[in-house]
């Protein structure tokens, strides 16, 4: 009975490895991503759309 308990403790522990190696790569392959679109998206300026008015002084 004691053997059945230590495997399956063992089973748990192995659980929470694979568990927690499976955030872990997905942690290391969107933030490097992620950190470059807020940059991008920080140095990126929205261009004004010409008014209307603007455009019938200029055409």
């Amino acid at each position: 009975m004691a053997r059945h308990k230590y495997v399956q403790n063992f089973f748990a522990i192995i659980e929470f490895v694979i568990i927690f190696l499976v955030i872990a790569f997905l942690a290391t392959t969107t933030v490097p991503g992620l950190l470059r679109l807020r940059k991008r998206s920080r140095t990126s300026k929205i261009m004004p759309l010409p008014q209307s008015s603007d455009r019938l002084a200029t055409g």
